[in-house]
């Protein structure tokens, strides 16, 4: 066939539209009718126009001086030709393509002219765009269409340097393209996958002699490229073919390129990502530490990675890499299954490896030691390696110079390895010691397993020997705590025991030290003492043997003493608060934390003297202590008491508790002050500016009192029981306090707000950073949420919602059914807190969690069966039309907040609360208490086809009425709906509230709700479907119903079918929908189920199908066979309306016809060429010769 051309005229036309696009001199009026011009001639052209066109402009044919950017834009030209047009092109215009691009490179000379006198310069962007069509020719033809492409790319290569760096580039682009971006189908991608696999013995010698090339002629930047071709193939490639022909490549990497500082970088690069690799095969693994085994090659590494310096950035960067590489020599041998033997068989080599290993760990760059720790790490995990005698020695110096690696806490001026790894960068710095003291933590622990005497006794001389030179600075004392704490954790009971003594002895002389110096002088220094007391506490007194108990009681009982006098030595009765940031109030914060958390761990220890540490912490009350500091205190001696087992002991201190809250609680100012929105605004200093508020001692005071009572009452709430009527009366001022919280979100109220406080209302930094710490990690806030006046308002108002939400909700629990006995209590409730969840735009996400978490969830959960009428349905009808407004209205408009950061908070935060108000909310009201939902099982039973209770198989039981003659059932694992759930659907609104809740759910865009709802869902239906007591011929459902129901789950499939899991659960619970509702509203059900454009008699034919098997009682043996046919006859019913999975969705579909089927031999000898079918217009044997001929 004859090939269209182009006139001179409509050439010449082209290349000034080229030109016009990228002259820089050509005004932007002209150059846009240019790009418009040019997007036109790229549509309207024929295909051979548009291969003569892009040939002529990329090699430049009939200007008058060589221009690199016409080139690049005739080069796309013809890469957009090969990507969207390879299938529908002719043999000759491929074979043309062809020739244009290999014309293309045998042409690109960096020093001579070409053609009519013009110089083509090897311009990288050139390069790059000639190699980029070569990929996409080898993806479309390679290897049944073009099978001399490797012979024929090397005969390129051996052209010149230019073609050689070509060539390089093209493999590299090529390799990247089929392993990391993935962009082929499946099939065509493990075809090209296994004819690479192929061809490694023959590409890899290729390699070396493209190597050798490009050493032999000075080309390093080419050089550079085939490295790095070399590590792209490491990654995915057998390790017996980078292996093969006597390891010729790793020879080439450590014996050539190992001494020329530019390729130096990319060797190392090529086997430090060999040797990282996980490999299954125990021959793998061998091959692999053939650079450990074999002498010459481990010589080379042990040459590089003891070099001494001097470092420039270049060197030091390779030598990081060599170090990473021999550091994964260790990762190779834990894998190894042979592992006595081959360290026998490799002593010397081991012993020089543990060697330099050592020497590392102490070398100057902390990066270096942190690269070191990872190997060692491995040999301390690894019960062969670590009892090798070669190991055992190193355990004590490995921990000096852990120690020493602790104390690296600042960036050095005078270090020059911390300047080039960290370029004076502290955020930079301050991550890697983050995870340097992580590894460093964990080596200690592990290596304190294996010698615990020798590092007990290492950790409390270094404790020791800081308390005899009276050491102060904070990184010395950080360090041995670090080190003690690890140690102590991990040493066995035995040791623990033969120690004990001595510990506590080191506990003595801590308190003990520098007693007679004021604490405020140093109180820094006791910070410090207190956490080395703690990490020595926590292990060696619980647990205490008979003959030790009283020893580590008596110890206790002092430590305590110690922790509360540091407390009463820096304060006087009566005298005023420390400021924020004071070093002794920071004291008192370390102290009051102290007793909190030794109450929480060590309870047992605690309750034995539990009159003592009542009586010195009443001691301490008698002192002018900080709101936190009380709170902690209190906190601690509440979880002391609830674990003594005493109810008189709880009761007197919980009356205890509450009779000093009392005085500000039920003051007369404070309950005046919740009876008006306005007096509240006014009592705590809204109405104030942030300075002014702040600054106003009276204003900080209430605030500070109205925080520690709330929070102390509803500790106690939350961690006691006891009956007492007159703790009653502090319900009304929390229902009053609750109501004032929620009503400053009123338009109304947010007006009264000063204008510098109404951001109060906004969600506080803390949540925000528990919404984005599972994304993004930590959360960086522009500065300490303490420190600014705005956040401390919102924490206030959000930790006093919290703990108010406590007191309300806990109440059930502590006093049990006295407290829903009192009078009006559901219209207490639903006046003074749930009417706000109804109001528009009041109550936000975070706060409607806090309320489910903390009110509804345990009111609910505690309600006795007497109250479900009186309170619990009332509470529930007031709340749940309301949650499922806010939640419908959310999940409809998730997309429009236009902040990115803000977006993710809304959408985090809405997902936690869907999962919240259906497991914490919806479960204890439609469930008993004995059946739990979760997403997991939910997910587990919708897969679990062979199972024969997880469908929905009919049993005679059923009181659904199918045709005549055909027997009806139900599922029997679906549960039954719980007391209080039917009392819940005998209420009009609540019942709809929760139908349109459950329903909704199933196809709002979150997979985990999803999949709770569809048991929802299966429970409602069941429990709908049949006829309520007294009712036995009518069902309360309507057609409207019906229809809302199916089209519900359709819509579910058509969301969540993307997901194999969740398209299960919605099959089942669709199944479910009609066997249940297909004989009360067979014509809604099936109009429903009908297709808009479909074959009524086929989609009827379907629908018997699905009947006879779904009203038919399988026989003995068959029923799982019976549960497959059907769900599969109802998926293929609804097949329209189930979502595309994602990986079809994103996928970039690259169709590539008439390819032959490629089969390749697993043994090479074997190997067959690729069959041809005769009616394929190309041929393996004339396709694409080199000369086009």
């Amino acid at each position: 066939m004859k090939l269209q051309h182009l006139t001179e005229d409509e050439l010449r036309r082209m290349r000034q539209v080229a030109n016009a696009m990228v002259d820089p001199a050509v005004p932007n009026d002209q150059r846009l009718q240019a790009y418009h011009s040019y997007e036109t001639i790229k549509k309207t052209l024929s295909i051979d126009h548009r291969l003569e066109l892009g040939a002529a402009l990329a090699q430049n044919t009939g200007a008058v001086a060589w221009n690199p950017a016409i080139v690049h834009i005739g080069l796309q030209f013809l890469e957009d030709i090969v990507k969207f047009n390879w299938p529908q092109m002719k043999p000759e215009q491929k074979v043309l393509m062809k020739n244009v691009v290999f014309q293309l490179i045998s042409g690109m000379d960096a020093g001579t002219g070409q053609g009519q006198g013009q110089q083509q310069r090897a311009e990288p962007f050139i390069l790059d765009g000639i190699g980029k069509i070569v990929v996409e020719m080898i993806k479309r033809e390679w290897p049944q269409q073009w099978p001399a492409m490797l012979q024929e790319m090397e005969t390129l290569s051996a052209l010149g340097p230019v073609q050689l760096q070509i060539i390089i580039l093209v493999f590299l682009r090529f390799i990247e393209d089929l392993m990391q971006f993935r962009s082929l189908p499946q099939q065509r991608h493990r075809e090209l996958a296994d004819a690479l696999m192929q061809v490694m013995p023959v590409f890899i010698p290729f390699l070396v002699r493209c190597l050798n090339q490009a050493a032999a002629g000075n080309l390093r930047p080419v050089a550079i490229h085939i490295l790095r071709l070399c590590s792209a193939i490491g990654e995915f490639t057998q390790v017996k073919s980078v292996w093969s022909n006597d390891g010729i490549l790793i020879d080439t990497m450590l014996f050539q390129t190992i001494n020329d500082e530019a390729l130096v970088l990319e060797a190392g690069d090529f086997l430090c990502c060999m040797l990282s690799r996980k490999y299954s095969k125990k021959e793998d693994v061998k091959l692999v530490l053939r650079v450990f085994s074999e002498s010459k090659y481990f010589q080379v590494l042990l040459r590089i990675v003891n070099y001494p310096g001097p470092f420039t950035e270049p060197t030091y960067t390779s030598f990081k890499k060599f170090c990473e590489t021999f550091v994964a020599i260790a990762l190779q041998l834990a894998n190894l299954e042979e592992l006595p033997s081959f360290l026998t068989a490799n002593q010397p080599n081991f012993a020089l490896y543990i060697e330099t290993l050592t020497r590392l760990t102490s070398h100057e760059s902390p990066v270096i030691c942190n690269t070191a720790l990872n190997a060692w790490l491995t040999i301390w995990g690894n019960k062969v390696i670590r009892e090798r005698p070669e190991v055992v020695p190193t355990s004590i110096p490995l921990l000096r110079a852990c120690s020493n690696m602790l104390l690296l806490t600042k960036l050095s001026t005078t270090n020059t390895f911390l300047e080039m790894d960290f370029l004076h960068q502290d955020t930079a710095f301050k991550e890697f010691t983050v995870g340097y003291r992580l590894r460093v933590s964990e080596l200690i622990r592990r290596m304190a397993c294996c010698a615990p005497s020798e590092f007990l006794e290492f950790s409390f001389t270094a404790l020791q020997s800081l308390m005899d030179t009276g050491e102060q600075e904070e990184d010395r004392w950080t360090a041995v705590q670090i080190i003690t704490d690890n140690t102590a954790k991990s040493v066995p009971t035995t040791i623990r025991d033969q120690y004990r003594r001595f510990a506590f002895q080191l506990i003595e002389r801590l308190m003990a030290f520098q007693a007679n110096v004021p604490v405020q002088q140093n109180p820094q220094l006791r910070s410090y003492t207190l956490t080395c007391i703690s990490r020595i506490a926590n292990s060696f007194i619980p647990n205490a043997p008979p003959e030790q108990r009283a020893a580590s009681l008596e110890i206790l009982g002092r430590i305590i003493k110690f922790d509360l006098m540091l407390l009463t030595r820096t304060l006087s009765p009566g005298a005023t608060e420390k400021v924020p940031d004071d070093p002794v109030t920071e004291l008192h914060r370390h102290a009051t934390n102290f007793f909190s958390q030794f109450c929480k761990y060590m309870t047992k220890s605690m309750v034995e003297r539990y009159d003592e540490i009542l009586a010195s912490v009443r001691d301490v009350f008698s002192y002018q202590l900080t709101t936190t500091d009380r709170c902690a205190l209190l906190d601690g001696l509440i979880t002391v008491t609830k674990d003594c087992g005493d109810v008189e002991k709880q009761s007197h201190l919980a009356k205890e508790i509450l009779v000093a809250v009392t005085p500000f609680w039920n003051s007369p100012d404070f309950c005046d002050s919740l009876r008006s929105i306005e007096r509240f605004i006014t009592f705590f200093g809204l109405d104030q500016s942030l300075s002014l508020g702040f600054e106003n001692a009276e204003m900080a005071s209430r605030r500070k009192q109205l925080f520690f009572c709330s929070n102390i009452i509803a500790s106690t709430f939350v961690n006691m029981k006891f009956t007492d009527a007159p703790v009653i009366s502090l319900l009304d001022n929390a229902v009053l306090l609750i109501d004032c919280l929620l009503r400053l979100r009123l338009a109304s109220s947010r007006s009264l707000i000063h204008k510098e406080n109404r951001d109060i209302l906004k969600i506080p930094a803390a949540e925000k950073k528990n919404v984005l710490r599972p994304i993004f990690g930590t959360f960086a806030q522009e500065a300490d949420p303490n420190s600014i006046p705005i956040e401390r308002l919102r924490s206030w108002l959000q930790g006093n919602f919290e703990s108010v939400c406590k007191i309300i909700g806990f109440a059930g629990r502590c006093l049990g059914t006295q407290f829903y006995q009192v009078p009006n209590l559901a219209s207490m409730l639903k006046n003074n807190v749930f009417r706000y969840v109804s109001m528009d735009d009041v109550v936000p996400l975070f706060v409607l969690r806090t309320m489910i978490r903390m009110l509804v969830q345990v009111l609910i959960k505690n309600c006795p069966v007497d109250a479900y009428a009186t309170v619990a349905v009332p509470v529930l009808k007031e709340f749940c039309p309301a949650v499922h407004k806010i939640l419908d209205a959310n999940w409809q408009d998730l997309d429009l907040d236009s902040d990115e950061q803000e977006e993710i908070v809304k959408d985090v935060m809405l997902r936690s609360v869907t999962k919240d108000y259906w497991s914490l909310v919806l479960q204890p009201v439609l469930c008993d208490q004995h059946i739990k939902i979760s997403a997991d099982e939910s997910r587990d039973d919708a897969m679990d086809d062979d199972s024969g209770g997880s469908t929905h198989s009919p049993s005679p039981t059923s009181s659904s009425q199918p045709p005549a003659g055909i027997q009806s059932g139900k599922p029997e694992d679906i549960p039954e709906i719980s007391a209080l759930g039917v009392l819940c659907l005998h209420e009009a609104d609540l019942a709809t509230a929760i139908l349109l809740t459950v329903f909704n759910g199933l196809h709002w865009p979150d997979t985990v709700s999803s999949a709770a709802f569809t048991k929802f869902a299966q429970m409602l239906i069941a429990r709908l479907a049949r006829p309520p007591p007294g009712e036995q011929n009518e069902s309360p459902l309507n057609s409207g119903a019906v229809k809302y129901f199916m089209q519900s789950v359709l819509l579910g499939l058509k969301v969540h079918g993307q997901h194999e899991l969740n398209q299960g659960m919605l099959l089942n619970v669709g199944l479910h929908a009609y066997f249940h509702l297909k004989p009360l509203f067979a014509a809604d059900v099936e109009t429903v189920l009908r297709p808009a454009d479909c074959d009524v008699e086929k989609h009827q034919h379907a629908i018997q199908q699905l009947d006879s098997l779904l009203f038919v009682r399988p026989e003995s043996g068959q029923r799982n066979l019976y549960e497959k046919r059907k769900k599969a006859q109802f998926r293929k019913i609804i097949s329209d309306w189930i979502g595309k999975p994602l990986s079809e969705m994103q996928k970039l579909q690259v169709v590539i016809p008439n390819l032959p089927q490629l089969r390749i031999a697993k043994q090479p000898s074997q190997t067959k060429k690729p069959q041809i079918e005769s009616e394929d217009i190309l041929s393996s044997a004339s396709l694409f010769p080199i000369n086009g001929r």
